[in-house]
C-alpha cells in the first residue's frame, strides 16, 4: 500500500511540474494536430520519418528471431544515427514493424 501511495505522489508531482514548465496550453483544432506536433518537436513535417507497418499474415513467435516470412518481407527503417552527432550509430540498428 505504501508503494502505491508514494507512486501516486510522485506521478502527481511529475504532472504538476510538467504542466508548469511547458507554459500555456495550446488549443488543438481539427486539422492542426500535425502542425502542432511539428512545433512541439522543433522540426518540420518533412523531417519526421514515417514507417509502414504491414499486417502479419500469420502468428508471430516473440523469440527475438526474425526468421518468419513476414519479418523477411517487412520494410526496415534507415540505420539509426547517434542523436548527439548525427553520425551512423555504432551498431547497424534498424527497426521494422508488423
Amino acid at each position: 500500500m505504501k508503494m502505491t501511495a508514494v507512486g501516486g505522489v510522485v506521478a502527481a508531482l511529475i504532472l504538476a511540474l510538467a504542466s508548469t514548465s511547458f507554459g500555456q496550453a495550446v488549443p488543438v483544432t481539427p486539422g492542426s494536430e500535425e502542425r502542432l506536433a511539428a512545433t512541439r518537436n522543433s522540426c518540420s513535417e518533412k523531417d519526421i520519418f514515417h514507417y509502414t507497418a504491414r499486417r502479419a499474415t500469420g502468428p508471430i513467435k516473440v523469440d527475438g528471431l526474425l526468421d518468419e516470412p513476414d519479418w523477411q518481407k517487412a520494410e526496415k527503417s534507415p540505420r539509426f544515427v547517434d542523436m548527439a552527432t548525427g553520425e551512423p550509430a555504432f551498431f547497424g540498428t534498424r527497426a521494422a514493424a508488423l
